[in-house]
């Protein structure tokens, strides 16, 4: 399913960059948001296994002499690792296409329907941005995420939401020109970001942006990675 879905945003992207419209990048943001949702699901599968063989080995430390080392094997955590990429990519081809598509001539009134949200819900969550690129609206105001709460989990249901944050924070943190590009946008057209910081909640990581602009780690712990 997720191979096919990928498949799909390919062919799209090849077929609007022979004849770009509307109508070609409105297919790039559908079928991206397809391959998200797999992706986010698959993901999500891989983390829920990866802790019950954390739980296990926590288990069986309690239980077992102290000189035995608990080691269970964890093939979770790379397949985890392996989908975090595949979200970023697709959180790239989503960020760029909906500027695009945004170009072409797609409206605020669509975004909306592309999200699964009311033009009402959407017009409360981007009040004061009314102007701002596609991409931003989202990245800035999360409008295709309805949980409640201080922090993002990891849901099916938001891909455009989650993959774009993939996106952009692999930007900021592991590309030179991303990090200050990045700093960049949020100080000139967000700066209330920067004054609130930044937090998210991914597989027991919080991530926040300090007054400097510099992204933080930390694990549930506290210690920053």
């Amino acid at each position: 399913m997720l191979v096919h879905c990928l498949n799909n945003v390919l062919k799209c992207v090849e077929e609007h960059s022979k004849n770009p419209s509307k109508e070609t990048a409105y297919k790039i943001l559908c079928n991206s948001r397809s391959a998200g949702v797999q992706i986010i699901k698959a993901y999500i599968t891989n983390r829920d296994k990866s802790r019950e063989i954390e739980r296990r080995m926590k288990k069986a430390s309690r239980v077992l002499p102290k000189n035995i080392k608990v080691s269970i094997p964890n093939p979770y955590e790379k397949f985890m690792k392996n989908y975090r990429c595949e979200m970023i990519v697709i959180g790239n081809v989503m960020f760029s296409y909906l500027d695009e598509w945004q170009r072409l001539g797609g409206t605020f009134e669509e975004l909306c329907n592309l999200c699964n949200i009311s033009v009402e819900q959407g017009e409360k969550l981007v009040k004061g941005y009314e102007e701002k690129e596609f991409s931003s609206l989202i990245f800035v105001n999360n409008l295709d995420y309805k949980n409640l709460g201080d922090f993002l989990e990891d849901v099916p249901e938001a891909p455009f939401t989650l993959c774009i944050k993939e996106f952009m924070f692999e930007q900021l943190v592991h590309t030179e020109h991303g990090k200050k590009a990045a700093h960049e946008a949020l100080e000139n057209i967000f700066p209330e970001l920067l004054e609130k910081s930044i937090i998210l909640n991914n597989s027991n990581v919080f991530e926040y942006t300090d007054e400097y602009g510099q992204i933080h780690r930390i694990d549930e712990d506290g210690v920053e990675i």
